[in-house]
């Protein structure tokens, strides 16, 4: 838009409107600019609540691609529009208060319908697996049912019961009482209607004997071969339908199971190693040597290598000729002591000094002969 302002000719200044008070000002003038709509953009929401009440969890937020058509309009296109740009994540991790170890929920079998014919209820034992449940999430321990398995020709007989004993069987915890239970008229009651001759009940001394609870074994730790698992084991009594966790000394330590054991793991893997070869022995028909031991993967010796063939430990050297040596079993066919080597390694055996015993003098004759002079000279 035009802006009009009062002005000083003479020195070209901006003074107060009232110095113009002669004239009218002029209306403002304003005409259309930035007629093309903005570049589409990204918008997010806010972050949404984590996904759990406890440990690790996700936030999500929206996320749209929209365009500013003037200062008023503001529209959602679509967001291939936006793709020049890169998209904002539309989630992320969140982390709360560790949780509390919670046991889960443990429920027994329906029972049969309380009542053959007509409404009854049935009944199942529901358990934690641990010291803490969360109650919200109990499962229920009865529901409805209804019996179908009525007779028509109802006799004038009746089932005729007394009152529970009151009497709970065992000193703590659950125990069982009963009442008497007969069928009055004289004639035939329906055996599917008989009322329960005994039912469940919570003895009344408050302190009970606790009993060992043992929770799932961890995943097998350690590298290969043996490792170890543990579980835990508490002492839980149960008291008046509230069955909580007690000091180990309420509960048989003799009967404690174990918390702990060994389990089996993959086998380890194994490999030959070896050591640098070491000097060659002598100059001619010398031998080097090395070591060569099977290793498993915690560089323990091992003797599961063998369905790898092993590494030599030994080989033949030369550090200088031996060209008056000969392959083959005999080394010196001719020479002027008269007689010959017979096996590979009688210079070895010469510097040895095996040639006392008579194997070698005979089958090493030359050797053992050369050396004799030698150490004679």
């Amino acid at each position: 838009e035009a802006i009009f302002a009062c002005k000083r000719l003479d020195r070209d200044m901006i003074v107060p409107d009232k110095r113009c008070s002669g004239s009218n000002k002029p209306e403002t003038i304003s005409r259309p600019c930035n007629n093309r709509p903005c570049l589409p953009v990204w918008t997010t929401s806010d972050w949404g609540a984590c996904s759990v009440t406890c440990g690790d969890g996700v936030q999500k937020r929206e996320i749209q691609c929209k365009q500013l058509i003037n200062a008023h309009i503001n529209i959602i296109v679509t967001p291939a529009a936006c793709a020049y740009s890169e998209r904002p994540r539309a989630s992320q991790t969140c982390s709360l208060n560790p949780c509390d170890t919670l046991g889960i929920w443990t429920t027994s079998p329906w029972s049969e319908c309380s009542n053959k014919c007509g409404p009854g209820l049935r009944t199942r034992t529901v358990a934690c697996s641990s010291s803490s449940c969360q109650g919200k999430d109990k499962p229920a321990d009865s529901t409805p049912c209804e019996g179908h398995l009525c007779h028509n020709n109802q006799s004038t007989s009746t089932w005729m019961f007394s009152e529970w004993s009151n009497e709970c069987t065992g000193l703590c915890g659950e125990g069982i009482e009963e009442r008497r239970v007969f069928c009055h008229g004289g004639g035939e009651c329906d055996k599917y209607s008989e009322p329960a001759r005994s039912r469940k009940c919570e003895a009344q001394q408050e302190i009970c004997t606790g009993q060992w609870f043992t929770g799932p074994w961890s995943k097998c730790t350690g590298n290969c071969e043996w490792g170890e698992r543990r579980r835990g084991v508490v002492c839980v009594s149960t008291t008046k339908g509230d069955t909580v966790v007690v000091p180990d000394g309420k509960c048989n330590k003799a009967d404690k199971p174990v918390s702990r054991e060994y389990c089996e793991l993959p086998p380890c893997q194994v490999e030959w190693f070896t050591s640098e070869w070491g000097e060659c022995t002598q100059g001619c028909n010398g031998v080097q040597e090395r070591r060569v031991v099977c290793l498993d993967e915690k560089n323990h010796e091992s003797a599961k290598c063998y369905k790898v063939p092993q590494p030599p430990s030994s080989q033949s050297c030369e550090m200088e000729s031996c060209n008056h040596l000969q392959p083959g079993n005999i080394t010196v066919s001719h020479n002027r002591y008269g007689c010959s080597d017979k096996q590979k390694n009688c210079r070895i055996a010469a510097q040895a000094r095996m040639c006392a015993y008579e194997f070698y003098m005979l089958n090493c004759c030359y050797s053992c002969s050369r050396k004799k002079r030698y150490l004679l000279n």
